[in-house]
Parts: C-alpha cells; structure tokens; sequence
C-alpha cells in the first residue's frame, strides 16, 4: 500500500507541475501578445494636418510592408508617421478604432462603412491623433499598418479619394515568420491570412493597387514605377537615400518554405494573389 501512496503522490505532483507548466506557457503567450499587440499611445492636436491625398499600405505582419513604406518615403512626397509603437504603426496611434492583433486580426470582423454624416468627425479624430507624429514635407500623407486588410471600406468612406497599396507575401512564408512572434498554431496562422486578404480582395476598386513582395524583390524600382503611375503617388523632385537596413534587399522565403514540404492545404484566398501551392 506504501509503495502505490508514494506513486500517487508522485503522480499528483507531476500532474501539478504540469499543469502549472501550461500556466505559465499561458501567461508568457499572453505577455508576447501583449507585448506586440500595445496599447494605443495617444497624443492630439487641437489643430489637426489634413491633406488631399491620402495613401493605406495594406498587408499582413511580416509581409514586408515597412520596407514598402520605406521604399515610397524615398520616391513619393509623403508625410508619414513616427512613433514610439511598433513598426511606427497608426492603428497603435489613434483610439478611434480596435482590432488589429498580430495573427489575428484577419479573424476578426471588419469593420463597416459609418454612416455619411459621421464620417467627417472620424476622419478629424484620427488626424488629431495623428498629427503629433507627423514627419516630413509633401502633399499626401502615408499610413502602415498591417490591419489595413481589413479596413479598406471602412477608409475609403473615412477618407474620401484616399489610395490604397495592398502587399502580398507567400502565406506559409507570413505564417511561418508570425508563429516566432505569436507562437500560434500554423493552421490558425494560415486562416488568418485567408481570411484577411479575402476581405481585402472584396473591398479592392479602382483606387486600390496590389503588389507581391516576391516581384519586388525582383524588380524593386520597376514595381515601384508601376504603383506611382497605378495611384498616381507624388514623386519627389529627387529620391531620398534608402534607410541603411533596406539597401541590400534579399528576398527570405526559402528559409521558411522548407518547413512545409509534405504539408497541403486547401484552396483559399491566396489563388487571387498569385499563390498556387494547394
């Protein structure tokens, strides 16, 4: 009888370790979200910037979307946005709207078109949050944020005339990548992207424009010519120097796409951006 005490014991503390061991994996994925996903920081301006051009880059984390960014400032006269928040992002900028968790945020449901007599009072809202991190000259103003995706039709009546560059990345590549942040599961991370760009593809018109990161990898200065001309973006007099950390562009999708041989995956939304893999 002893014996069999002492295994149950043993037994029990095991089951407590574990289950204490899941806990604090729990509370670490919690503080990594959070950690990515922070609160808004919020300043404003009793007299807020407003322009006659508007540009959204639109596209999912780790899709290379600041390099985009970078790439335009650099062509294009825009005024941007610089922050003390992640990737100088305006969704963690303004309080405005919610949504936008990285990996999931394509889960989420999309925001409407508000009606037409509110949306000027939305639009100076968020420009007064805005404007405090406004940097540089030019006739338009540039957001990033990956949430985007999600928020094209909700923009456009926000912002009436406004552009919008939607960015597409391999999504096993984008899963792949995400998971080393969020550490979600790759079948959550892939539906993630479906579902985002889905939404997007919905909402694209003749104000939209997509690009893929592996055909700017290809041919950078070309597929930026090509969304100048697609948007009709104001180009600088003189190019800017490209940031130091994007001078030598190489394009990282082999390094993630080996971990998926012998993985398939149904159809979904990546067919309409190019990517046949399932």
């Amino acid at each position: 009888m002893r014996p069999r005490r002492e295994r149950r014991r043993k037994d029990d503390r095991s089951m407590t370790l574990k289950s204490t061991t899941r806990r604090a994996k729990a509370v670490l994925r919690g503080l990594v979200n959070r950690r990515r996903n922070p609160l808004p920081v919020l300043a404003w301006s009793d007299t807020p910037r407003c322009f006659g051009r508007y540009l959204f880059i639109c596209g999912a984390h780790r899709s290379g979307t600041t390099l985009l960014e970078s790439a335009l400032r650099v062509r294009c006269s825009f005024v941007g946005l610089e922050g003390p928040v992640p990737e100088n992002e305006g969704i963690h900028l303004q309080d405005v709207y919610t949504g936008g968790g990285v990996g999931q945020f394509g889960l989420e449901w999309p925001l409407e078109p508000p009606p037409p007599d509110t949306a000027p009072e939305l639009r100076r809202r968020l420009l007064s949050r805005w404007t405090p991190w406004m940097t540089g000259e030019g006739e338009a103003l540039l957001e990033k944020s990956p949430p985007n995706l999600t928020k094209i039709a909700w923009l456009r009546a926000v912002f009436p005339g406004a552009r919008f560059l939607v960015l597409a990345r391999d999504p096993r590549v984008v899963s792949a990548s995400t998971s080393k942040w969020v550490h979600y599961e790759i079948p959550m991370l892939m539906q993630n992207w479906d579902r985002a760009y889905a939404t997007a593809w919905a909402d694209l018109d003749t104000d939209c424009a997509v690009l893929t990161y592996e055909a700017f990898c290809v041919d950078p200065e070309g597929e930026i010519d090509r969304v100048i001309e697609a948007l009709d973006l104001p180009v600088r007099d003189r190019p800017l120097p490209m940031p130091d950390r994007y001078r030598v562009l190489r394009n990282s999708n082999a390094s993630y796409l080996s971990k998926f041989e012998g993985m398939t995956f149904g159809p979904g939304s990546w067919r309409n951006y190019g990517y046949d893999f399932d």
